[in-house]
């Protein structure tokens, strides 16, 4: 992400951690961590439809009695389908067919372009390009064109329970009407679409997945067509005191390295402080990764303390004493020669 500062200074964006953005998510009542937006629609493989999609784009409209060409003008009618004129019945639960959403960006566009010809008004905004206006009584439809916009590199913001504003980017065109199309073009067509971190709450506890993709910036798309990635690139990372995660943990923040990133795990195996019975993932790694290459394994002594100079003779007195106190134990588990001590005093007798 990046701030209006980063953007006036053409700095590249940057990864941002949560904790860094929490209570610092706005500079004078403005939002201040815009999002990276898709740079061309989402690709879809490619459905078989039931009806051209422009076609239920103009018969969705906003879930009226009959299509909307029926009653908003011969050029609507002109426009759409032989099989969307033929069309006369109540849609009493409209909403986008998921076979629709989940196509080819040309479906989608076609799809939106008839919706918007149906109930969509171009907005004039000084000194900015145009936005769309999209209007309709059914949540399911209101719904269906945000997530066609955001498919195809736009925002869509719902004002209220009824209207949502739409920005669509440069050569996304949202009409066929002419009318509609001339004014919306007039006012200087598409722009470009912004998204910003408006709010920071918890969610609850859930197990999480690390990935990465093959995008030299590790960029993936998610759930409302937001990108984002969680690899590091062109980092030095540094984990400390290693001893204490357990090998689940080690496993995830390893496979975070992200392109031209370098990690090192430093930590001492001598001092695992973990619940009882869990391994240390330092202690296991080891035998995961040991034949990996570019993954070096390097084991300090005491002659590599660079502390005061008893440090290396304390280092050596604890190993020393360590090797002496296992022995007893040692003696204490062997088992003794010869018949146990009852069969002994059997025999004496």
């Amino acid at each position: 992400m990046r701030t209006a500062s980063d953007r006036r200074r053409d700095q590249p964006w940057r990864v941002l951690e949560t904790q860094e953005m929490i209570g610092d998510l706005r500079a004078a009542h403005a939002r201040r961590f815009e999002l990276p937006m898709l740079t061309a629609p989402v690709q879809h493989p490619g459905q078989p439809v039931p009806m051209d999609p422009y076609a239920l784009g103009l018969l969705l409209g906003d879930g009226a009695t009959t299509p909307a060409h029926a009653t908003r003008g011969q050029e609507l009618a002109s426009a759409a389908s032989p099989t969307a004129v033929a069309v006369r019945q109540r849609v009493d639960a409209p909403c986008v067919p998921e076979a629709y959403l989940r196509n080819t960006a040309e479906v989608r566009l076609a799809l939106l372009q008839g919706m918007l010809d149906a109930h969509g008004e171009p907005v004039r905004q000084a000194g900015r390009t145009c936005r769309v206006e999209y209007s309709t009584l059914s949540p399911h439809l209101r719904d269906g064109v945000v997530e066609l916009v955001r498919s195809l590199g736009g925002v869509g913001y719902v004002r209220d329970a009824h209207v949502v504003d739409l920005l669509l980017p440069e050569g996304i065109e949202p009409f066929r009407l002419e009318r509609k199309r001339d004014e919306y073009l007039a006012a200087g067509g598409g722009g470009r679409p912004m998204r910003f971190v408006d709010s920071i709450e918890p969610a609850g506890r859930a197990e999480t997945v690390c990935i990465q993709v093959a995008a030299e910036d590790s960029l993936y798309v998610t759930e409302d067509h937001l990108l984002t990635h969680n690899t590091l690139n062109d980092a030095f990372i540094i984990l400390d005191e290693a001893q204490n995660t357990t090998p689940e943990q080690m496993k995830m923040f390893l496979t975070r390295l992200g392109f031209g990133s370098k990690i090192v795990v430093t930590g001492d195996v001598t001092q695992v402080d973990l619940p009882g019975g869990v391994r240390s993932g330092l202690m296991v790694v080891r035998d995961i990764l040991g034949d990996v290459d570019d993954v070096h394994f390097a084991q300090l002594a005491s002659t590599d303390v660079v502390r005061h100079r008893l440090v290396a003779d304390i280092v050596d007195a604890y190993a020393r004493w360590d090797a002496e106190s296992e022995r007893p134990k040692l003696r204490a588990a062997a088992p003794r020669n010869g018949p146990p001590q009852d069969q002994r005093r059997r025999n004496r007798r």
